[in-house]
């Protein structure tokens, strides 16, 4: 049946050449044809037919801004470091680091909460210094200094402080010197005021001495043309005051003494 069509439409097809006609496709019945036409396809693609696979390769409708959060962000930050009025002076802070009573005259003044608070650990010094001893021997307590940088933010001179509270230390050598020559006549001796080894090159030559009460009365320096006890211990004090050295000063004795000689 199929091959009787075939011959039909070349027949047709001659007899159409001959009579000046050209066949064409759409010519020719669709049945006769063993393949359908083929479908145009449409210039505009259907929305349906889209694949769906790079939906996510897309932007969304809410897309982060980075330079925006990085704003928040910055935002947030300054916020959170900005400074605090807690209303409190500098004084008010300052005598709060006093874990002791501190100074009796109180702070008027800002600068003076400033000053206190820049020396900071000299407070606790303050606070050792006042609870405890002033003096360790003839030496100030290592808190004293503290305790005078803080009397010094309150208006009082600093080495005038030290020194005050240095002339009420008596060391050890002057207690002992007392006990050695105090009772001495003529002794006057400022021992509290001189310097710790002073005193005590004082003391090692008194305690050396059989009689040191004769170096402060009118006692003889030689004998018989030799230098005495007393002319011994005068050397060794002037040499404990700087006064000269113990040799030269014995030298210049033991001349003046041979002239004394009989």
């Amino acid at each position: 049946m199929g091959l009787f069509f075939r011959f039909l439409v070349c027949v047709l097809g001659l007899c159409l050449a001959a009579c000046g006609v050209e066949p064409s496709v759409s010519s020719v019945p669709a049945e006769w044809l063993d393949e359908p036409p083929e479908s145009v396809p449409s210039d505009e693609e259907d929305p349906a037919g889209v694949p769906n696979d790079d939906d996510s390769a897309g932007t969304t409708d809410e897309e982060t801004d980075p330079e925006t959060n990085d704003d928040d962000d910055a935002g947030s930050d300054e916020t959170s470091t900005e400074d605090t009025d807690t209303g409190l002076t500098p004084c008010d802070i300052a005598w709060g680091l006093f874990q002791c009573e501190p100074p009796a005259q109180g702070c008027e003044d800002d600068a003076v909460g400033e000053c206190i608070l820049a020396i900071g650990p000299a407070v606790s010094g303050y606070c050792d210094f006042v609870s405890g001893e002033p003096c360790a021997g003839a030496q100030l307590s290592g808190s004293a200094s503290e305790y005078c940088q803080v009397r010094s933010c309150l208006g009082d001179d600093y080495n005038t402080c030290m020194a005050e509270l240095g002339s009420s230390c008596v060391s050890e050598s002057c207690e002992e010197l007392d006990a050695e020559v105090g009772h001495c006549p003529g002794y006057d001796y400022a021992c509290e005021s001189a310097p710790e080894v002073e005193s005590q090159c004082l003391l090692n030559v008194f305690e050396t001495m059989n009689q040191p009460c004769g170096l402060f009365v009118d006692a003889p320096q030689c004998a018989l043309g030799t230098v005495t006890e007393t002319g011994w211990g005068s050397c060794q004090v002037q040499q404990c005051l700087n006064l000269t050295t113990f040799e030269a000063c014995y030298s210049n004795l033991e001349v003046l003494c041979s002239f004394s000689s009989p």
